[in-house]
This record gives structure tokens, sequence and C-alpha cells, in this order.
């Protein structure tokens, strides 16, 4: 493996804290192979040919995928570093693993049904793909057409698509000459009975890339990037044995067709047998905040070296870094990127940790996670693409593949808008809330105080969930219907729902000050936290001198404090990015070299 630049211990001892113990050299060496450099191509379909490649060397290197599924940190870890190489890539692998083969594993493993599927997945001569959302409904599962009825004479069930509406849109079901298998989210029904929407199982390609019978596959129109097979899928009369129905703990039917269940809400069935949507979710923000460790890595160790001219007229050239007003974007995503990959693995530890009475905890908080990264990944692709300027613009130096991925992610797995409504729902109801950790009897005021943070962005949040719960009820109170009441107060849900996401990453960032060895460490990853702590007022500086958590006289100074930090972390920025331990060989980002005339050079000549 390529050495980082870099190897001080201030940087090694951000790391421990950024990837929490973990060393993941295996993954950075299959990352940096030759076979995952940057390649020019013409066409769109052999860029997505070229992914699928990787996909099978990936199946190849990182072992059985039991294995792989049974450790699902090893398993974030992968989404983590082949979504920084190539984000296509990252989106087949994801679905592939973890909706299809991981639903499968956890449902009905040694069904004779199901085992031939199986052994096709694992061995990956079929690609797996998850199959909810449909054309008119998008992921609404009380409105999802798609019907699996059971015939209780051959004892199979018929999969059909009633409407062209219910046609199942956007998995990667186009591709010509692979095969693929797919976990169909249908409405079973049984003599006319509808049981809700339930997991199935079904061939959907030979391994040829040949349809199966009663399956009809239409490309959908190509994407300015990202270029995966999207389709829309429909079936007709598909026939589905009775073992690949994957209900799991949603319930079971017997041969004779009667249908038992523990759940008497077709909406919470729904619910349990789409569990892995949870998980992809958090494995979905792990690969953003990946992405986002690489472009500001990138970013950063361009601007170090990229010279521009110092006002003056004198002739001085500096590094573009030298201006601060490159350094207050820049630095602020690099701090919204630390608080993130700290949420991250917050989130990880609270799912491995899981317990039955945390379930519907562990649920709001990766939903939350996802939502709050995904959406922010976005922002920050876009000012590192154009602090970048020109360079930034080509897919050669990564960021604006970055860019489009993130575009993808806040869509994948529900989108981030709906999701944070959900989640902010959990907040207002008192289901997903933590009482304040600490409150200082009498605040400093001190905006370098970090009790000072804490309990801004700690009252932010319960201040906003009470005004709003206030004005729930006033409308309530004026018969309004419920809708009406509800989405009077959307946009305030939406941000109280940002808010929390943002008060847990502050809090584990600061963990994070509290575990950090060395000193100096902690002194430049203090500097992060109170970077973050001060965006996150100044975004919303209005809203915290009404609710009376800032004065005027605060937000006068937020610029000034806030340049003057940046000015500390510029002396150990480059430590904070070699934290993220990118080796110089996985990116290969020309401008991310030491010399990128010179790379640039040689790339061309070659």
């Amino acid at each position: 493996m390529t050495e980082n630049r870099t190897s001080d211990t201030v940087a090694e001892s951000l790391a421990e804290v950024l990837f929490a113990g973990r060393e993941d050299t295996d993954l950075a060496e299959l990352f940096s192979r030759e076979e995952f450099a940057y390649r020019e191509v013409s066409t769109a379909r052999e860029a997505l040919r070229l992914s699928y490649d990787r996909l099978r060397l990936v199946h190849e290197s990182v072992g059985p995928a039991r294995e792989l599924l049974a450790d699902f940190e090893w398993l974030l870890a992968l989404h983590e570093w082949s979504g920084i190489v190539d984000p296509t890539m990252a989106s087949l692998l994801s679905p592939h693993y973890n909706l299809c083969l991981g639903t499968v594993l956890e449902r009905s493993p040694n069904d004779p049904d199901v085992r031939p599927l199986l052994a096709d997945l694992e061995s990956m001569s079929a690609v797996g793909v998850f199959m909810m959302t449909e054309l008119g409904y998008g992921t609404n599962a009380a409105a999802l057409e798609t019907e699996a009825v059971y015939d209780r004479d051959a004892r199979v069930f018929r999969l059909t698509t009633p409407s062209e509406r219910g046609q199942k849109f956007m998995p990667a079901t186009g591709a010509d000459d692979v095969g693929k298998i797919g976990v169909v989210m249908a409405r079973l029904k049984v003599d006319g009975t509808d049981h809700g929407v339930l997991p199935f199982l079904v061939r959907l390609r030979h391994a040829d890339g040949t349809p199966c019978e009663g399956v009809s596959i239409t490309a959908l129109p190509g994407k300015p990037a990202y270029h995966q097979d999207n389709a829309l899928t429909a079936f007709s009369d598909v026939e589905v044995p009775l073992g690949c129905l994957l209900a799991g703990r949603a319930g079971a039917l017997d041969e004779d067709g009667t249908f038992t269940s523990e759940v008497a809400d077709p909406h919470r069935r729904f619910l349990l047998s789409g569990s892995r949507l949870y998980t992809g979710r958090l494995l979905l923000a792990a690969a953003a905040v990946a992405c986002c460790r690489s472009a500001t890595w990138i970013v950063v160790r361009y601007a170090t070296q990229r010279r521009t001219f110092a006002t003056g007229g004198d002739g001085q050239q500096v590094p573009v870094t030298a201006y601060r007003s490159f350094r207050r974007p820049v630095f602020t995503h690099l701090a919204y990127t630390y608080a993130m990959t700290m949420l991250v693995r917050h989130a990880t530890r609270a799912y491995t940790g899981m317990t039955p009475e945390r379930e519907a905890e562990v649920e709001h908080l990766m939903s939350l996670t996802k939502a709050w990264t995904t959406s922010w990944a976005e922002r920050l692709f876009a000012e590192c693409r154009e602090r970048c300027g020109a360079q930034g613009m080509f897919s050669v130096n990564r960021i604006a593949e970055y860019l489009w991925m993130a575009h993808a992610t806040m869509t994948a797995e529900g989108d981030n808008q709906v999701m944070l409504l959900k989640a902010a729902g959990e907040i207002l109801s008192g289901l997903q809330h933590d009482p304040p950790r600490h409150e200082p009897e009498e605040p400093s005021g001190e905006l370098l105080d970090e009790d000072f943070w804490a309990y801004v962005l700690r009252e932010r949040e319960i201040r906003m969930r009470d005004r709003i719960n206030a004005e729930l009820q006033r409308r309530a109170n004026s018969s309004a219907s419920f809708f009406d009441a509800w989405n009077g107060v959307t946009n305030q849900a939406v941000e109280l729902a940002r808010a929390s996401a943002a008060r847990i990453g502050l809090e584990r960032l600061l963990d994070a000050v509290d575990a950090v060895e060395d000193a100096r460490a902690a002194h430049a990853l203090r500097r992060v936290a109170g970077l973050f702590a001060l965006a996150e007022m100044d975004r919303q500086s209005g809203w915290l001198v009404s609710a009376e958590l800032l004065t005027t006289d605060h937000v006068d100074q937020l610029p000034s404090v806030i340049d003057d930090l940046c000015e500390g972390i510029a002396g150990s920025v480059m430590s904070l990015v070699d934290a993220f331990r990118i080796p110089d060989g996985l990116v290969r980002a020309p401008i991310a070299v030491d010399d990128f005339v010179a790379e640039y050079r040689s790339r061309i000549g070659a």
C-alpha cells in the first residue's frame, strides 16, 4: 500500500477516533490496485461494464458473503472504501449484499425453493437487487400495486404488475448480459384477502442476462453521470415458489393458503419485512461520508500547493489556503466531515449493540444519520468542486463524481426530506428524544466555551420541539384536519430533525476530543468541534436570537471568531486530512499529488 504523505502522531491519534480503532489495511490495499484506478470511458455502457467487472473483483477478494454479512462493521467499511473509488460500483454492491443477500440469509436460507437462488447470489453468477419503488408511488407501501396472488392448487405465487403505475422503478435490472435476482416487495393476496406488502425472492434474468419468462424490463433514459443500469420492471403471471416468500417475523403462509402473523397491522408487517432498509441507510451514509473525507482531502492537498496572487501589486504568490475566503467554507466542511463521521460511528455502535427494546430508537437514529449526512454531503461536494475551480470539473479529480453520488444517495433508501419529517414526528411525540445530557446552570455565553456549544445546540432542539408542538396544538384546536395541522409545520419539522442530528454529531465530536490521547491532536479536534458548532449557530443565528440562545453581540462576533478558528486550524489542516488514512494510490486524483502539474504532464503523456 502506498503510504500517506504524512504519518505524524497528530494524524494517527485523530485516525484512531475517526475509525473507531479499525485499520482497514486490507481494504485500502484492495482498492489501491490498478483495476480500481480512474479510467476514461467513452460510453455509459462501457462505464457500467467497468463497474460490474470491479464488483466481481470485490466479490472474489472479500470472501464468503455470509462472513461479510455477519460482520456489520466490515460490511460498512467495504461501503466506505468502495464508494471512494467507484460510486457506481458501490451502488451495485450495496443492494446485492445488504438488501438482497441480507434479506435472504435473515429469513429463509435453508428453504429448498430458496437454496438455488441463494447459491447464485453467493457465487455472484447473479447480482441481487431490491425492488420496492414503483413508477407511480415511490416508497408509499400503502399504495404499492405489485401483487403476489397465491395459487393454492399449484402452490406458487403469481406475481403480476396490475398497471403501468405499478412497474418497479429504478432497480439495476437493465444490464442485458448480467444475471439478476431480486427481492420484490409485493402485495400478498390469498382468496382476495390482502395481507399487505411483503418480500418475495424472484429470478429476473438468467445467467446470460436473458429476461425470465413473464419479466419485462425496459431501460430508463441515461443520467449525466452515475451510469447504473436503471430500468422499469414489470411482471406478468410470473410463478414464484411458496418458499420464496421472505416474510420472516412478519408472518408465514401454509401450503393450504392460511396466513398467520403475530403482527396485526399490515403496515407494521411491511416495516418488519423491510428491516434491511434501515441498515442500508446507515451503509449509504457511511459511503457518502467517506467520500466527504476524500473530497476534503483532495481540495486541501490541492490548495496547499496551488499558488495565486497576493493582493498588493508586488507580484507575491501565496497558496490558495492563505485566503480566509477559501479557508472558511473549506474548513467548515472539514468540520462537518468530522462531525458526520462521528455520527456514523455512533449509529454503527448503536446498531451493533442493539437490543429488542431499543430497536425503534436505533432505527430512528439510522434514518436521521442517513438523511442529514447525505444532504450535507451534496453541499460539501458542490463547495469543494467550486473551490478547485476548473480542476474540480474533471472526473479524474473525483469530486464531480462524488456530487452525482450524493444526488443518488439523497433519494435511495427513502427520500431525505420524507425521512427527516418522519424523524421529526418521532421527536415531537417524545418517542425518540433524549433529555439534556448536561446543562450548565449559568452558561458562560462565551463563543469559545465548549459547554456553551453543547448547551446552545441542545436547547435549540428542545425549544424547536416545544414551539412546533405548541403550533400543532393551536392548529388542532382550530379544527384543522390532522393533515392540515401537520402540513403547517413541516418546514419547521425538517429543521428540527436536522438540529437533532447536528446536536448528536457535536456531542460525539466532543466525546472524541476527550478520547484523543495526544494533546496536540485534542487541541486541533477541539477547534474543529468549535468550528462545527459555531457554523451551526451562524446558519440559524436569527432563530437563535429569537429563542434567546444568542444575543445580537454574539451574532456580531461570530464571523471574526469563526475566522480565528480557521486560522488556528490552518496550522494543523494537513494532519486533520491525513487522519482520513487515504493512501496516495487510492484516489489518484492529479490535483491531490505533491506536484499536480507534473502529474498532468505524466497522465497526458501516457
